[in-house]
């Protein structure tokens, strides 16, 4: 097996931090970010989002997830 890396910056919301991202089978790019820190209140969320972006890291898509449940 070969083994190919290319750097690329990618959009992170201010205050989150990447934690999780795989490449899609055309060389787009998927990950997921999720706002720093903890919450003493088991009932709070943070906020998570998302990505969609392309080979050069440019987002093509941005979704929010829903982390109140």
């Amino acid at each position: 097996m070969e083994w190919d890396s290319t750097a690329v910056e990618l959009e992170i919301t201010q205050g989150h931090v990447l934690a999780a991202a795989t490449k899609g089978e055309s060389g787009e790019i998927y990950y997921f970010t999720i706002e720093e820190g903890e919450s003493d209140n088991k009932h709070s969320s943070r906020e998570a989002y998302l990505y969609k972006a392309d080979y050069a890291g440019n987002t093509i898509v941005k979704t929010q997830l829903d982390t109140t449940k």
